[in-house]
């Protein structure tokens, strides 16, 4: 049983078509640059590579998200590298970055903020999705 905002579903592939509605259906915003200027505003080296590195992640859960609904098509390598790339957040993936996590904020870095959020939730359902989906095949793949 799967549960992602409040809706039970029995299967990895109602998970997978709601991860992407749930996509489809977000309010479109600009990538939060501005955000990540107020972040980082005094060091532009480090404020780029943290923009290419949130850009790299958001863009990579939206990749993912946006054919929710097909992955179960997806071959084996394909779901372990699907498996590979949703198993860490992006403080996970990148923890140089931790000292920045709570400085995001609702109230202070809304758009970055947001984005964060629905990449997470997507990440953690899809990544539910495709576990499930690999131990169907081989009981020995479970993450």
């Amino acid at each position: 049983m799967y549960v992602s905002s409040g809706v039970q579903m029995n299967e990895p592939s109602a998970l997978a078509r709601a991860v992407s509605q749930r996509f489809k259906t977000r309010q479109p915003s600009a990538f939060p640059t501005r955000d990540i200027n107020g972040l980082i505003p005094d060091d532009e080296d480090a404020r780029d590579l943290f923009h290419f590195q949130i850009l790299m992640f958001l863009s990579g859960i939206a990749g993912y998200a946006s054919g929710g609904w097909r992955i179960h098509r997806k071959p084996i390598e394909a779901l372990k590298d699907a498996r590979r790339f949703l198993s860490h957040s992006f403080f996970e993936k990148h923890p140089e970055y931790e000292r920045y996590r709570f400085k995001i904020q609702a109230h202070t870095t809304p758009n970055l903020f947001r984005s964060m959020e629905e990449a997470e939730q997507n990440r953690a359902d899809l990544l539910k999705v495709v576990a499930d989906l690999l131990s169907q095949g081989d009981p020995t793949l479970i993450v």
